[in-house]
């Protein structure tokens, strides 16, 4: 397991940056490769403690995350 924290403000609208986002820095510190898989947990309440309600397989590689 690997923690990336996200500190830049987001909304709803920017889901798929933000998956981009931790795709691109797994694999700049070589944690995945295309073809994994990563389960990407988040939350929708922003600035909301125990707000995590989300989670997401996405496949290294893919076009749309």
């Amino acid at each position: 397991m690997y923690t990336l924290a996200l500190w830049k403000k987001t909304s709803a609208d920017d889901w798929n940056d933000v998956n981009s986002h931790v795709i691109e820095n797994l694999q700049k510190k070589s944690v995945v490769r295309n073809g994994d898989l990563v389960m990407l947990t988040k939350g929708m309440h922003k600035d909301k403690a125990g707000g995590t309600n989300m989670m997401k397989i996405l496949r290294v590689g893919d076009e749309n995350y």
